[in-house]
Order: structure tokens, then sequence, then C-alpha cells
């Protein structure tokens, strides 16, 4: 297993003055209220976010509809700005499974495609509390499949990619797990703070930066709703698998001010401990929303770079490896 990482340190100072900004203006936790003045709260936090803002150029950006059965999954392919074949990664952004969706994550998609040159497909799967568990795991693994059968429109190149942030990382992390018990091979799996273990022990007032333990007992709860589900197996949790074995190539993001910081360590430990390719880039200086802050944060914009560096790179050896052109990604 490659492992980048450094001790604990402070808080990014540009993440810090925010966070102190938002606690002077007695901002209230993520999941605070309804779900309706969560989703808003959010929807105006990236509003304002963005005016004047210079997104990440692309070469193109379609909607796409994705038709499962008797529903139809929203999903917008970002094309890079480079000419020809490449890889594609399908995206599921976070929010706790119940926040967000293809616009309050576009950035975060164009950052993917431009800095890893790959075609990315974002992924509007079914939200909590309207639709709970397994509706978001279900939309995940059709997703996959079609982008698959529809690779050829898609980037081009037979290889495909998972990729996740937060509850998307779970997703892509249980896409992983379901193409590989259909032995369909994925190029690789990019999991940014990724939510792998509803199992977790957190004290009810533990608190970090931008996520607490109660957001996370609040989203559990708009996922569930009351649905017999064990924590502790899989699915849900991708840490409690029975098998980690015959798994795609991962790179697994870590924050190191996240209360999802020790499930993830676990579940990197679970894929190298079962023979997988492995690779953990730790920034001790980030929350675990960081990768939304990267124009508010020269630290946070230096880990995005480097994460999707590394990712380009793996993308790249696989294609290589499997007799592509070396450039394709």
């Amino acid at each position: 297993m490659t492992k980048t990482t450094a001790s604990q340190t402070d808080l990014d100072t540009d993440l810090q003055c925010i966070v102190d900004r938002l606690a002077a203006a007695g901002a209230p936790r993520a999941f605070a209220g309804s779900i309706h003045e969560a989703r808003a709260r959010l929807r105006d936090a990236v509003a304002v976010a963005r005016q004047g803002a210079q997104l990440p150029e692309v070469g193109d950006i379609r909607d796409i509809a994705i038709e499962r059965q008797d529903i139809i999954i929203p999903a917008r392919l970002y094309r890079p700005q480079r000419q020809g074949a490449c890889p594609t990664i399908v995206y599921f952004h976070g929010g706790g499974y119940a926040l967000g969706g293809l616009d309050e994550f576009d950035e975060s998609a164009r950052r993917i495609c431009r800095d890893t040159g790959c075609g990315v497909l974002a992924v509007g799967y079914r939200l909590a509390p309207e639709n709970p568990y397994p509706a978001a795991l279900e939309d995940a693994r059709a997703a996959v499949l079609w982008a698959r059968d529809h690779i050829a429109r898609l980037g081009g190149q037979p290889a495909l990619a998972v990729a996740g942030e937060s509850a998307g990382g779970n997703l892509a992390a249980s896409a992983a797990l379901f193409m590989r018990d259909l032995d369909i091979p994925l190029a690789g799996q990019l999991l940014i703070v990724p939510g792998v273990d509803f199992a977790r022990a957190l004290a009810p007032d533990a608190v970090f930066p931008m996520l607490s333990a109660a957001d996370l007992q609040d989203s559990k709860r708009y996922l569930f709703g009351d649905a017999p589900v064990n924590p502790a197996a899989f699915p849900p949790s991708p840490l409690h698998a029975d098998d980690h074995s015959g798994l795609a190539p991962a790179l697994i993001a870590i924050a190191g001010h996240d209360p999802l910081r020790g499930e993830c360590l676990a579940y990197a430990d679970k894929l190298w401990t079962a023979g997988a390719r492995v690779q953990v880039l730790e920034f001790p200086a980030m929350h675990h929303t960081f990768f939304g802050f990267a124009r508010a944060s020269a630290g946070a914009d230096a880990a995005v770079s480097a994460i999707c560096s590394a990712f380009r790179e793996l993308l790249n050896e696989g294609v290589a490896d499997a007799g592509e052109p070396r450039g394709g990604a």
C-alpha cells in the first residue's frame, strides 16, 4: 500500500477562517432543521460561492437520462478539452445521501474532468428520505452498468472507473464491489473521504469542522428510515463486506479533521490485506468537505490537484497495462 501522510496538524488557515466566520454568524450544522431547510442552505451556499467565479473549463457538458426499469436517473457527462478517446469516470456526489445533486456538485465534476483528462459521468441518484435505502445504491449500480454498456459514446476507451466523495464514496466503493462480483473489470476507484462503516461509534457530542456526529446520525436516519438494516454488514457498509479481494486499484483520499478518518484508514487496510493495489493520500490540515473548497483555500486546491493527478496516473497505468496508448488519460 502506498501512503502519503503527515502528522496531525491544525486545520488549514483558510478553512479555519471560514469555519470561524460561520460560527460567528451562528450558522447551523449541515443537517439542522428540516431536510428542505438543509438542502436550501447548501444550494444557497453554493450559489454565493460561485458568484463571479471562474469554474474549471472542460470541453463539453451535456445532460443524459439513464433509463432503469420504470425510473430515469439524471446524469451529466463532462468531456475534457483534449481530443480523442479517454477513460470514463462514473462520479457520485456527496451530501449524506440526502443533500445536493448535479448542480451543487458541478464544480467537483468539472475539476475531476479537467485535471484527470477523463470523461466524467456525474450521477443524480435518488435522495433520502423521499427515496430511502437502497434507492441510491440501486441507482449507483445501474449507472455503472449503463456506462459500461455505453462506453463508446462516453469516453471512447474501454477503461471505466468509479469515483465519489463522502456518501458518494460509499456508493463508488459499493459499485466497485458489485462490479467485481459480476466479473466486470474497473480501471480504478477514487474514494474521497468515503463513509464505509455505518456501524461507526462516535461520541454524540463529537464535533468536527463542517461535519458533526449529529449530522452523521441525521444522515443515517434519513437514509434508512424504518428499514431493518444491519449497519455492520455489506451492503450498506463496504468495510464489512465478506471479501475484498479482486477489487479495482483504489486511491483513497483522507482528511485529518474528519470523523470518517478512522474508517477510511481501516478500509484501506482491508483492501491492502486482500491483495488490492491501494494508494492513500492523507491531508492532515483538511476537513471533511475540503474537495468543494478548492477556490477558497490554497491548501484545499493543492490537495484536489494532488488527488486528481494521482488518479490520472493510476488510470494511465491501467490503460497502458491493457495495451492502450499510454497517453489515453
